[in-house]
């Protein structure tokens, strides 16, 4: 059975110290390739991302990684670490072939130079 390095409450936790911090802003990056677990609720919301800029033959811009802001309390931030987690260990348990989830970046100033 996989044992992750960190627990999901140690992950919870290292995020909620970085969004306690007023200076900062923070974004889940998303890869999209084999699938977008946001898609349908990034439609409904009408959420705002912010696509990674790829040349065309890299890939199409609906399959470009993209940044998600969120921020404390958010739902989606929420759902962005079970979502990693299980993708995690099913990687680990030979079950999974790709993580959706890549990361969260904590970052001052404006989303779009990033």
């Amino acid at each position: 059975m996989f044992e992750p390095a960190l627990s999901l409450s140690a992950v919870c936790e290292a995020i909620k110290q970085r969004l306690a911090d007023p200076s900062l802003h923070h974004a889940v990056l998303i890869d999209p390739t084999l699938g977008d677990p946001f898609a349908v609720q990034r439609e409904v919301d009408q959420l705002t991302v912010y696509a990674l800029p790829l040349p065309e033959e890299k890939a199409t811009p609906e399959l470009r990684p993209y940044l998600l802001p969120v921020c404390a309390g958010d739902p989606l931030l929420e759902r962005s670490i079970i979502l990693a987690q299980e993708e995690a260990a099913d990687w680990h348990a030979g079950a999974g072939y790709a993580r959706s989830v890549c990361g969260w970046l904590s970052y001052t100033g404006d989303i779009q130079p990033l």
